[in-house]
């Protein structure tokens, strides 16, 4: 007998039913089926099984054949088995053109959010929800124990307000509810614990449910303990402009009124107390296969929080952000021990271009202490290129 489920589904039993929490029957016989492990032969094996027994007219199922199609569907980066039946299960094409098939069929991988919606209302706690919420702010991968803090800050305020209950058995009932499901959890070399999405199409759900959530991302931001939440996910203008042409921006949370209001208030009263959650893979070798890793926590030096702040701004739309800004950025350079790691001279420089006109050191004692950390011939070429900064 076989019985098959979704993992947080089974997470959810274990955690109800003390029968399932201590039989070792479902850990000695459970098999996951990890979808980020499949390659193209298997992906157009699961299409195929799909349609084969699908009611698909014969004319739909020929023009995924055309111009080989179903390439871009078994390649996809949200590729996932859901979604293929989800269009199966909908009859799409009863509602299609022909002409129209391909073009429907591939927006369900690219805005994926009709196959987690109905999972992250109904079969997941409270708790769950808010946890997923808060993570995509802080761009995952995020170790165990910078997501219980985020998880711990957002539900010391609003426990009551989203009906949680927190502590740090409840969290763990949490991640293993979410796990195989919605996210992944990885063990490095040293034992550290990180989180990160099971597929890439769960931010891509995300990012569109926070838009219709605006409440939830004022309570997120004034929540928000870590500086890197401010930076990714947040913008505050509908389009970029790259060559003089407007270019959507997709996958991004717009901060208009009240919600700008937060965000610049949060960083104004707290910057110094915003930590950061930004974590790398570094490999033993350069090969990835070994799998032999660690995760090393990535800290943000006040060059770097600024100018990663600045970068998404117009400046002189918000004079009074502008003003607090620039006080840091003079408050750092003239400190006595004003010095530069060589790691930080690009955002520095960054930042220095946009305020130099108010700098009262001179181009000397700038010069000193932006090349006295210098330890690579390369970092004297790459400040040479930028030469014309401190004129």
């Amino acid at each position: 007998m076989i019985f098959t489920t979704r993992e947080y589904i089974l997470n959810q039993a274990k955690s109800k039913y003390e029968l399932f929490g201590r039989t070792i029957f479902f850990d000695k016989t459970k098999c996951i089926i990890d979808l980020s492990k499949y390659n193209k032969i298997v992906r157009a094996k699961i299409l195929y099984n799909h349609i084969f027994f699908s009611s698909l007219p014969k004319a739909y199922v020929l023009e995924l054949l055309q111009e080989k199609f179903y390439h871009e569907l078994i390649s996809h980066s949200n590729y996932n088995p859901r979604i293929i039946e989800v269009v199966i299960q909908s009859r799409i094409w009863e509602n299609s053109k022909l002409s129209d098939f391909r073009k429907n069929f591939i927006s369900f991988f690219n805005y994926p959010e009709s196959i987690w919606k109905h999972a992250y209302d109904n079969h997941i706690s409270a708790l769950s929800r808010c946890m997923l919420a808060l993570m995509f702010t802080a761009s995952p991968p995020i170790l165990y124990d910078d997501l219980l803090l985020l998880v711990q800050s957002f539900a010391k305020k609003y426990s009551a307000k989203y009906s949680i209950s927190f502590s740090e058995k409840e969290f763990k009932r949490s991640l293993k509810e979410l796990e195989n499901t919605f996210i992944s959890i990885d063990k490095d070399n040293g034992n550290q614990i990180a989180i990160h999405y099971q597929n890439p199409s769960v931010q891509d759900f995300l990012v569109n449910y926070l838009n219709t959530e605006l409440d939830l991302v004022k309570d997120i931001l004034e929540s928000a303990i870590f500086i890197n939440q401010f930076f990714r996910i947040f913008t505050f203008h509908e389009y970029y402009i790259i060559r003089g042409e407007k270019v959507k921006r997709d996958n991004q949370i717009i901060l208009q009124g009240r919600l700008r209001e937060v965000y610049f208030d949060k960083i104004m009263n707290e910057l110094d107390y915003l930590n950061s959650s930004k974590i790398l893979k570094i490999h033993r070798s350069s090969s990835t296969k070994d799998n032999i890793f660690r995760w090393e926590k990535r800290g943000y030096t006040e060059s770097e929080k600024l100018i990663s702040i600045i970068n998404d701004l117009i400046l002189d739309e918000h004079p009074e952000f502008k003003k607090y800004l620039k006080s840091r950025f003079l408050e750092f350079i003239h400190s006595d021990d004003f010095e530069l790691d060589n790691e930080e001279i690009d955002a520095f420089i960054n930042v220095f271009r946009i305020f130099k006109e108010d700098v009262q050191l001179s181009a000397k004692s700038l010069f000193e202490s932006i090349t006295k950390n210098f330890i690579w011939y390369q970092d004297l070429l790459s400040f040479k290129q930028n030469g014309g900064v401190l004129s």
